[in-house]
């Protein structure tokens, strides 16, 4: 049977057999994490947050570290790859202008950020402290950045711009936009279509 494609943590927590007590652990260890940083953020403010007791928090989780693994593993195991996979080789719109292909990419990814930007920002939190972490990610994402330089490739094969300045061009433009969300708290009124539109536009024009 094909794995089941997540589009947010919550979502697989909410699936993923576990006992309850354990799953409000680790969802309000994402929100403190995400806002505070994980140094930030003690146990006894886990197990406030989660209504569970520090007990129960270290029942589940020998310490703070395995619970944050416990966290970032899904999401670089399954929700990253597996949403990714799935986009290139089911929703990925085929027979359509370079142009509608860059509309199509840049809005599935923005909204993947839109619905996972607590969990991204602890994600790129780890990354610039851990080097650990950091080969572990590049091992399980390097296939499907294969698979990216493909489409790369294909939107810049007529143009002046190299894949992978256009690569930078778009990992600019959505980190910023994480960064507004998550440090802006822009997130109740963002603007999802807007702002893909906009990103969608700056593309095309540095394609022309």
């Amino acid at each position: 049977m094909a794995e089941k494609i997540y589009h947010d943590l919550a979502s697989w927590l909410t699936e993923e057999q576990m006992p309850n007590g354990k799953r409000k652990v680790l969802l309000a260890a994402v929100e403190l994490f995400s806002k505070h940083g994980f140094d930030g953020v003690s146990t006894a403010q886990i197990a406030e947050l989660s209504g569970m007791s520090e007990a129960t928090v270290f029942k589940y989780f020998k310490t703070k570290h395995n619970l944050l693994d416990q966290i970032l593993d899904p999401v670089i195991t399954n929700l990253i790859p597996n949403y990714a996979n799935d986009f290139v080789n089911n929703q990925l719109p085929q027979d359509v202008s370079d142009d509608d292909l860059i509309k199509a990419f840049v809005k599935n990814r923005l909204t993947f950020i839109v619905e996972n930007q607590d969990i991204l920002q602890i994600l790129v939190n780890e990354l610039l402290v851990s080097d650990e972490f950091l080969h572990k990610l590049q091992t399980i994402i390097m296939p499907y950045f294969e698979s990216l330089t493909v489409i790369l490739d294909q939107l810049t094969h007529d143009s002046e711009i190299a894949a992978i300045d256009l690569f930078r061009l778009l990992v600019g433009q959505f980190a910023f936009e994480l960064f507004r969300m998550t440090r802006f708290d822009v997130q109740e009124q963002y603007d999802l279509d807007g702002v893909s539109k906009i990103i969608s536009d700056t593309v095309i024009k540095a394609l022309a």
